[in-house]
């Protein structure tokens, strides 16, 4: 909010953000509020975050709308709801590729199960993270592998030209 007021309200930091922080620092107040126990504030800050210029058919404002959502549910002991919820948020982050969300949302809906007493599903959301943790990894380190082979080619290649040039 300070740094909100230090440039007037335009808390861009780079060209075309400034809605996208609107609305973090729009789901921040809210999940604030849901954390401190303050549920009205926080409905209230959750509803404005909703209703921010832009915001509409963001699938990253859609999942963290049901992050907030399952949060106030958990607040209030309906695990159903917060379930559903979860379900919803990891459902919505998965289709769109957004892993922060993925890994939330999954985390989130291993600890509703195991409040359930739902251990299985429990243990089921902990599995798909870390699977998808693990192929992440491997995914990089191929990467990396790659990299390291189009070095070694370039450096191939530098020789190459060097041993031409002198001869």
């Amino acid at each position: 909010w300070r740094l909100r007021g230090s440039d007037g309200g335009n808390i861009s930091l780079s060209p075309g953000s400034h809605v996208n922080n609107l609305l973090v620092l729009g789901l921040s107040t809210s999940l604030l509020h849901i954390w401190l126990g303050e549920l009205a504030a926080a409905a209230r800050a959750l509803a404005e975050f909703q209703a921010t210029e832009g915001a509409a058919g963001r699938p990253w404002m859609m999942a963290t709308v049901c992050w907030a959502e399952a949060e106030i549910a958990l607040t209030n002991g309906d695990h159903t709801l917060a379930r559903h919820h979860a379900q919803a948020l990891t459902d919505i982050s998965l289709a769109h590729g957004h892993a922060t969300l993925i890994g939330i949302g999954y985390q989130l809906l291993s600890f509703v199960c195991q409040s359930q007493g739902e251990h299985q599903d429990a243990l089921r959301a902990l599995q798909q993270l870390m699977k998808r943790e693990q192929a992440a990894r491997a995914e990089g380190l191929k990467s990396r592998v790659e990299v390291i082979e189009w070095q070694l080619d370039l450096r191939r290649q530098e020789q190459r030209v060097q041993r031409l040039a002198q001869q």
